[in-house]
């Protein structure tokens, strides 16, 4: 019906623009709500993604812990029939280019650890919590402790940055011994495994030549330690309070050798080492007898390190020319049979053995 006077137009027009107004609002609202809605989503679709991944990390935890329980109880069953605990519920600490990493010894559950700089010559605690190692940057080397508990690492204030190389700790597990140099030869340092020293202490006094690589005989009474002397680098022994040095490795007049990266066998009867004549090589030598025995010829090797059985070996592998990569293989001593344990083309090397381990939870 068609409006005929002012007042009705003017009213008409009035509620025309309340009910534009009511519309935009709503339309306004509308946008309003869509994008608090989205944002809801998101959020519950965040939460919902944390929840997930963290279920699958603790999941996965779980199954690796619970598979390393089953490793050792068949370990105990190898010490019931055979007299020697087996190795499987062991890890292998190494450096793959410039990251630590542990894993099993079947190689499985590789994992990289978070360290602060590049990281060189790890060796685990006696209890298999910890892990000592050479903390590299542009300003030299540093000794720092990864606890595998926290997962974190703290550097050890009692070796500032300069040549600070090969830590071990002491049986006991409340020191630890480096070798650490600079304008004169390095020379093994001690200070406190849980930080609080200041300043590291030299282990068996001032010699006046370089020793480097320690290693503890397994009742802690003796060292193995490597010097360039009388022209190069021999495997020496003495006692932990400096007396008693002594060659290990035989001399040979006019014949060429190097010999270094010793790590005593958990019997106590031989030591491990690398052997330069050309390429280098493992060996072991008997620690009464002397007599050498060479257990790799193939490739080039280096590197050993005592399984807690006294049978098997790590060892640092690599099977082409000078620069391709390295893997970490396993060596049974007795039949010198060899498997591989790492399977990326990286930079495996200088690999350490653990202790018989517990699973965490």
């Amino acid at each position: 019906m068609p409006l005929k006077t002012p007042g009705q137009r003017n009213a008409a027009k009035r509620a025309e623009a309340v009910r534009d107004s009511l519309s935009q609002e709503l339309d306004r609202r509308a946008v309003v709500l869509r994008a608090a809605a989205a944002r809801d989503t998101i959020r519950l679709d965040s939460v919902y993604t944390r929840i997930a991944l963290r279920d699958s990390i603790l999941r996965d935890s779980v199954a690796r812990e619970l598979r390393f329980a089953i490793h050792g109880v068949s370990d105990e069953v190898e010490r019931w029939l055979t007299g020697v605990r087996g190795i499987a519920a062991t890890k292998i600490a190494f450096v793959d280019g410039t990251k630590l990493k542990i894993i099993d010894s079947d190689g499985a559950n590789e994992r990289t650890l978070p360290t602060v700089g590049a990281a060189l010559s790890p060796s685990w605690h006696p209890s298999g919590r910890y892990i000592v190692y050479c903390d590299a940057d542009d300003r030299g080397t540093r000794i720092a402790q990864f606890d595998l508990r926290t997962m974190r690492t703290q550097l050890l204030g009692a070796s500032s940055r300069g040549l600070n190389i090969t830590p071990v700790y002491t049986k006991d597990g409340k020191s630890i011994v480096w070798a650490s140099g600079g304008d004169s030869p390095a020379e093994l340092m001690l200070a406190s495994a849980n930080g609080s020293d200041s300043l590291s202490v030299p282990f068996v006094g001032r010699s006046g030549f370089e020793t480097t690589s320690p290693s503890f005989s397994p009742d802690g009474k003796q060292i193995v330690v490597m010097s360039p002397r009388p022209l190069t680098p021999q495997l020496y022994i003495m006692n932990v309070d400096g007396t008693g040095l002594r060659l290990l490795t035989p001399v040979v007049a006019g014949k060429r050798s190097y010999r270094t990266g010793a790590d005593w066998s958990p019997a106590g009867d031989k030591i491990a080492f690398q052997q330069q004549a050309g390429d280098f090589q493992v060996w072991v030598i008997g620690v009464k007898d002397r007599v050498m025995t060479q257990l790799t010829n193939e490739g080039e090797n280096e590197d050993p390190s005592w399984a807690p059985d006294g049978r098997h070996l790590a060892i640092t592998r690599r099977l082409g020319a000078i620069g391709d990569p390295r893997g970490i293989w396993i060596l049974d001593e007795r039949t010198g049979r060899l498997r591989r344990l790492t399977q990326t083309n990286g930079d495996a090397r200088l690999s350490d053995w653990s202790p018989p381990l517990r699973p965490a939870f």
